[in-house]
């Protein structure tokens, strides 16, 4: 099958045309025309067989999802969907699998009134990526760095049933027919929620779509804006039942082990259709009885009482997720987790940060008396350490800078007090550089805003509070040279 007629074959199948559509498929670029007062939102997004869907997805489920995906990320910005670009990558010229594409494409695109106004096709390995525009008011759209102090955070549908889905089709799991169906179409037919993103611009201060994993995503909205995240990993298992899903990965009938089960399916993502925001909610919301509701609603259906997930002040244990016992068992099996929690001072319920600073007092006082030389020494071995032991954490829970790793606040808050080694350590002068170094971790000027949001890994964890410790230390040399009481 020739390009041109495969493109003639998408063309037939996808031919809705919009009013503000001047000029689509067939010409060099499309022509369209942009609603005045609004703005454009354009996101684009690759699927890759064998690694964003199974190899034996259907083509239609394939075309379905591929013009999802994209929707969804529209949602989360709280846009109106409008045209779509689509670029074909295809092993051979197959025109069944074509059409068959096309139909599950057209399917979703003709429910949310978009047009496909252009693209290309070429060979290789199956390979789907697509562009779509939307618009949005003026200064309306949703954003990722918009979250504020004191804003709950809530989450629309269930969590973690595609990646249920998978699991259970690579383990063959003893679950009905019908339970493995409904997790299948999460999985193969995710739902955008296109005008639950609209509705919360009225009401959200910041949103996210969940393509990632909860827990990754909500990662983003917290070095994004600025804030810290807590979470009761208990109360997602509650939201589940809350939703009314009997299928959810958190639920018996799918998962082995109890919540061990919800846990994986937030790391390896959960889905197209779960956009999760950030504000204050409206009170009722009965024509979404899937997406955010009010706390007195939620406790009419779980015993789970009102959300326990909350934005905190930045530093205060900046993306804390509350860990079960089960967790920190694992941590603390391996030396690189009694490393990194700080020797356990991470496990602090409250501002496990403060209390891993508190913590590291103690080591510095017996090294005060050796030669500066052996500290500094000291401490870019306990620099390198913390690398490796962040990292083993990091994989072991799969979250960027957890707030049980502390051995950073170790390390910073020794290279605070480095000018203590050259005059009398008063305890005056500890606390002083106590609190400068609180303060400048807290704060995260540049480049410690750098490092934390752009290095990942565990020399990103190390590396931010580094850099807070050597800010510390420097305010705390320049008041002792300049007040003259050092």
């Amino acid at each position: 099958m020739a390009e041109f007629s495969l493109i003639e074959s998408i063309r037939q199948r996808c031919a809705h045309l919009r009013d503000d559509v001047v000029l689509g498929i067939g010409d060099d670029a499309a022509v369209v025309a942009v609603p005045p007062d609004c703005e454009l939102a354009v996101c684009t997004d690759t699927l890759v067989a064998g690694v964003h869907f199974p190899r034996d997805t259907t083509a239609a489920d394939i075309g379905w999802k591929s013009l999802a995906v994209n929707l969804s990320d529209l949602a989360a910005m709280g846009a109106t969907p409008a045209w779509a670009l689509l670029a074909l990558t295809l092993p051979t010229a197959d025109t069944g699998f074509v059409e068959g594409f096309a139909d599950g494409f057209a399917a979703l695109a003709a429910e949310h009134g978009v047009s496909l106004i252009g693209g290309d096709t070429t060979s290789g390995p199956l390979t789907i990526t697509v562009t779509v525009h939307g618009f949005v008011p003026k200064g309306r759209a949703l954003r990722r760095d918009r979250a504020r102090v004191g804003d709950t955070v809530w989450v629309s549908g269930t969590l973690g049933d595609a990646a249920a889905a998978l699991r259970e089709r690579d383990s063959n799991g003893d679950i009905s027919a019908e339970s493995h169906a409904s997790l299948r179409a999460r999985l193969d037919r995710p739902q955008p929620r296109v005008d639950l993103g609209i509705l919360l611009r009225e009401f959200a201060s910041s949103c996210i779509d969940i393509s990632d994993g909860l827990l990754a995503d909500l990662g983003h909205v917290a070095a994004t804006s600025g804030v810290g995240i807590e979470i009761d990993v208990l109360a997602l298992a509650c939201l589940a039942c809350a939703a009314g899903s009997s299928t959810s990965a958190a639920t018996p009938r799918t998962a082995t082990g109890g919540r061990g089960r919800l846990r994986t399916g937030l790391h390896r993502g959960t889905g197209a259709d779960s956009p999760v925001a950030a504000g204050h909610c409206p009170q009722r919301d009965t024509d979404h009885p899937r997406g955010p509701c009010s706390s007195r609603q939620r406790r009419s259906r779980t015993r789970c009482g009102r959300p326990r997930t909350r934005i905190a002040p930045s530093g205060l244990g900046a993306f804390l997720v509350k860990l079960d016992s089960a967790q920190r068992r694992a941590i603390l099996a391996h030396p690189a987790g009694w490393i990194a929690s700080g020797f356990g001072s991470g496990f602090s319920p409250f501002a496990s940060g403060t209390a891993g600073s508190a913590a590291a007092l103690l080591p510095w006082w017996f090294m005060r008396e050796l030669p500066m030389a052996w500290m500094i020494g000291i401490i870019v071995v306990a620099f390198a350490l913390g690398v490796w032991a962040s990292n083993f954490v990091i994989g072991r829970l799969q979250i960027n800078d957890p707030g049980v790793i502390v051995w950073d606040e170790f390390v910073g808050q020794w290279i605070a007090l480095l000018p203590l080694l050259v005059w009398p350590a008063h305890w005056q002068w500890i606390v002083a550089g106590f609190l400068l170094f609180r303060l400048f971790d807290i704060w995260k000027p540049w480049p410690c805003s750098w490092a934390d949001r752009s290095v990942k890994g565990g020399f990103g964890v190390m590396l931010d509070d580094a850099l807070a410790g050597a800010y510390a230390a420097l305010v705390l040399a320049l008041i002792s040279r300049f007040s003259g009481l050092g």
